[in-house]
């Protein structure tokens, strides 16, 4: 498994993933939509995609604020098919990495049940 920065040629994929784990904002993509093309643009953000065989099987992302030091988690999401591998579990191991690497103090996590 390769994790890496997500890039736009990828929002179709993740908008399906999120389609999967987050069924009643997933759907939306009046929701999901800009807030994937936010997390892959804004500098003060950053989403990952977990990749085998070259093809995405996971995100995770993080806003954050470096003046207040302080960072959100958002929507972590795996494929069904890839469920129960560690997938979410390395995305947010890497999350938390890249946070420390900022210099981050707080760090905020919402959850929501998976479908």
């Amino acid at each position: 498994m390769i994790i890496r920065k997500a890039r736009l040629k990828d929002i179709a994929e993740l908008i399906k993933i999120s389609n999967f784990s987050f069924p009643l904002t997933g759907r939306r993509p009046s929701i999901v939509g800009p807030s994937l093309v936010k997390s892959i643009l804004d500098s003060s953000a950053f989403r990952l995609v977990a990749l085998e065989d070259n093809k995405i099987i996971g995100s995770g992302g993080c806003y954050f604020d470096i003046e207040r030091k302080s960072a959100s988690i958002s929507y972590i999401a795996t494929h069904p098919a890839y469920r129960g591998k560690g997938i979410g579990r390395a995305l947010l191991k890497e999350i938390e990495k890249r946070i420390i690497q900022l210099g981050i103090k707080e760090v905020r996590a919402e959850t929501t049940p998976s479908s």
